[in-house]
């Protein structure tokens, strides 16, 4: 995976990164970044790395979040995410009809 990830940080030093407006926390680490250059190096780690996905659950019911939306086809991390944290609700989306119920019920509808 080595080749990848340089590859991935060559290309990443040419795209604008800017911080985030909201936390986006990367599995990498567990960790939210803001300083571009911290989010290109997490993401290049990431390749090489492990996902820490149940950890990644953990640190956001703890903090309060409790609604996920997962993108594309499939479920599977609605039902991993049930497992690691019963609080946890996860949204699907996975079609134009789907992003709209998903904006709905985080809207409180």
């Amino acid at each position: 995976m080595r080749p990848a990830a340089e590859r991935m940080a060559q290309r990443l030093r040419a795209v604008a990164i800017r911080a985030p407006k909201i936390p986006v926390v990367h599995n990498v680490h567990v960790q939210a970044e803001t300083d571009p250059q911290a989010i290109r190096d997490a993401l290049v780690r990431q390749i090489e790395s492990p996902v820490r996905w149940v950890e990644t659950i953990q640190k956001f019911t703890a903090a309060g979040v409790d609604e996920l939306v997962e993108c594309g086809p499939g479920r599977v991390l609605a039902g991993l995410n049930r497992r690691i944290d019963k609080r946890a609700v996860t949204l699907p989306v996975y079609d134009p009809a789907t992003l709209a119920e998903a904006l709905n019920k985080a809207a409180g509808g």
